[in-house]
């Protein structure tokens, strides 16, 4: 199998509320963690050296963001979860955390 470097985009538009899934694969990184608004943590299963952080919590127009980040052999990929909806702020860094674990799976 060859993967080629991209993004996928993926929006939700329900009623006033929002929702974003983001998810990129590259030979050089697309996020370092000095974009994070919080420290990074690190999470053990997933690829190698991954870690999750909150980028912006409720950013400019009413967004949080969450970003796991990592690579699998000489590729980075990163996911996001992003939302306008407040009632994800329970959920939105394991669902982010789920999304990145099958990510990294498809790479090996």
């Amino acid at each position: 199998m060859t993967v080629k470097p991209g993004a996928c985009e993926f929006i939700r538009d329900y009623g006033s509320n929002r929702s974003a899934l983001r998810i990129q694969v590259n030979k050089k990184p697309a996020f370092t963690p000095e974009k994070c608004t919080t420290p990074s943590t690190p999470l053990k299963g997933i690829g190698n050296e991954a870690e999750v952080c909150d980028i912006g919590t409720w950013m400019s127009g009413g967004w949080r963001m969450e970003y796991v980040f990592g690579h699998v052999r000489d590729l980075m990929f990163g996911v996001s979860i992003s939302s306008s909806d407040r009632s994800m702020d329970a959920v939105i860094r394991e669902k982010t955390r789920k999304v990145a674990e099958q990510v990294a799976g498809n790479l090996y």
